[in-house]
């Protein structure tokens, strides 16, 4: 073997050698990102507005490029006393990979709101167990296609609550952002209070972010204005208004309206045209709402309980529940 045929072999071993490496490091980042790309979570006044997080100075607290999953659920009884649930379970994930899971559950036990905040630090973004959250399951269709149902069970101050889902279709799309991806379902469900059941209205609602960073925080420097709805109507319609005026906007928030109509054999109709006419008081009594076309519906109620919500008096944060003749439902209402 002559001497430029040793070079020549030396230096294909070495590609070859690097060529391994590199295509041996490529297919582990390959996996690595599916890894974390295809992780499935079991669990702002703009979503359900329970699930916001309030930062300070409008600004944003989460990690740049971290993930965040949000869980709601809205439960209302059919009938009197319109026993109501609203629970969220958030996880956000940290600097070193592991999360923090924010549990907030209100609670309407046909006579009084109760409210409890718990946080968390867990390994992954799949929900916990703790003091409040007993379970909270989530079981997907075989097909893995917009297609699942949940069951829970929580401690609410001694006060056992459990929740059933119908099936859960993902039919109502809020937003499509890698930042902010926003999912809703409504159905029939079952609140189960103390062991004694009723038939009830469902909301579920799930976030995801590949960018959390890009998810709103604030502490009322933004002069907000918010009004988020969900109300069903004793023939089985479902209405969602969630309305927004920002007087000083930020890349990540603006104002903003959108109303969602769904008709009880399931079609759904979407508007950005909202008016909304609210008596004076802090927190509004009394609404008149006209959703635009092609829903074109015209919304009176008024909101006959409240629970003060707000981490700090620097806003105003309430939710109660709301009624007319025709049906019952949930308002927020949100005021800097």
């Amino acid at each position: 073997m002559n001497k430029k045929t040793i070079i020549l072999t030396s230096v294909i071993v070495i590609i070859s050698a690097v060529m391994l490496f590199l295509s041996g490091y490529y297919i582990r980042s390959l996996i690595v990102q599916e890894k974390n790309l295809s992780v499935v979570p079991t669990k702002d006044p703009n979503s359900d507005p329970d699930t916001t997080d309030f930062g300070t100075n409008g600004s944003t607290l989460f990690t740049p490029n971290s993930y965040y999953f949000d869980d709601t659920v809205i439960l209302i009884s059919k009938d009197e006393p319109h026993y109501t649930l609203v629970s969220t379970v958030s996880r956000t994930e940290k600097e070193d990979s592991t999360y923090t899971q924010n549990t907030r559950i209100s609670f309407f036990n046909g006579t009084e709101w109760k409210r409890i905040i718990r946080s968390d630090q867990i390994t992954d973004s799949a929900i916990k167990n703790n003091e409040f959250v007993e379970n909270w399951t989530i079981e997907y269709d075989k097909s893995r296609v917009l297609k699942q149902s949940v069951t829970g069970s929580l401690n609410v101050k001694g006060v056992k609550v459990d929740f059933q889902t119908g099936v859960l279709e993902n039919e109502i799309t809020i937003r499509s952002l890698p930042g902010y991806t926003k999912f809703m379902s409504e159905s029939d469900g079952k609140l189960t209070i103390n062991n004694q059941s009723f038939d009830a209205y469902l909301l579920y609602t799930r976030i995801y972010s590949v960018d959390a960073s890009e998810l709103i925080t604030y502490n009322g420097n933004l002069g907000l204005l918010t009004d988020w709805i969900a109300f069903w109507d004793k023939d089985g319609n479902f209405y969602h208004i969630d309305s927004t005026s920002v007087e000083k906007p930020i890349p990540n928030y603006q104002t903003h309206s959108i109303g969602i109509y769904k008709s009880k054999d399931g079609s759904i109709s979407k508007t950005f045209s909202i008016a909304i006419n609210r008596d004076k008081n802090i927190p509004p009594q009394n609404y008149s709402i006209q959703m635009g076309f092609p829903i074109s519906k015209l919304l009176e109620f008024n909101k006959y309980n409240d629970i003060d919500k707000s981490p700090t008096d620097l806003y105003s944060w309430h939710m109660g529940n709301i009624k007319n003749s025709d049906g019952v439902g949930l308002v927020e209402y949100i005021s800097e």
